[in-house]
Order: structure tokens, then sequence, then C-alpha cells
């Protein structure tokens, strides 16, 4: 089991991903990853954000989770996940998570 500190380590990140035999699984909120990869990391960082942008890519990403929530809380979250992987401003971002969390209120 992985814990909290070592998921932005990108050695870790390497040998979850390289020893799989068939496909990797990720549980877990995306716009968490990619915050807690550049706030450790900085923008020398970056594997999250390429595997997000892959799973995006492929349509592997599953946002159920947030679309059943409501529509606005869905339009939110993807504004803020595509913010993330566009490299815009953090604040800007952290401030549009926040308005997650109290739209899911």
């Amino acid at each position: 089991m992985i814990d909290r500190y070592s998921i932005c380590i990108p050695q870790v990140f390497n040998t979850v991903v390289s020893r799989a035999r068939s496909l990797v699984i990720v549980v877990g909120n995306p716009l968490t990853l990619l915050v807690k990869e550049k706030c450790i990391l900085g923008n020398s960082g970056g594997f999250w954000k390429s595997y997000l942008k892959l799973c995006l890519q492929s349509g592997t990403l599953n946002t159920d989770y947030v679309s059943k929530k409501s529509p606005q809380v869905y339009s939110v979250f993807m504004d803020a996940l595509m913010g993330l992987l566009q490299d815009n401003d953090m604040v800007y971002m952290v401030k549009k998570i926040v308005t997650i969390l109290l739209l899911s209120l």
C-alpha cells in the first residue's frame, strides 16, 4: 500500500506503473493528485499530470462520481482539472477546488 507521502515520489510512480502486468487502476481525486504533485515537486514534476492527460485523451478518466452530484459541481470540477493540466495559476485553481467543496455540501 502506498502512503500519502510517497504518492508524489517519481520512483514510486515509476515502480507502480512499470511493474503492472496488464493495467493500472488509480482510485482517488485527480485534483488532489495534481495539487499535491505541484506543491511537493513544483514545476519539476509532471508524471501525474502526464498520466491524467493520457487518461482524458483515451477516455478512461471516470468522473461519474462528480457528475452525479450536480451539473454545477461537475462543471467547476472539470474547469479546475483542465486548469491544473494546463499549468494555470495555482491560487486560482485552489479557489476552484474550494468552490467544489462548498457546492458539494
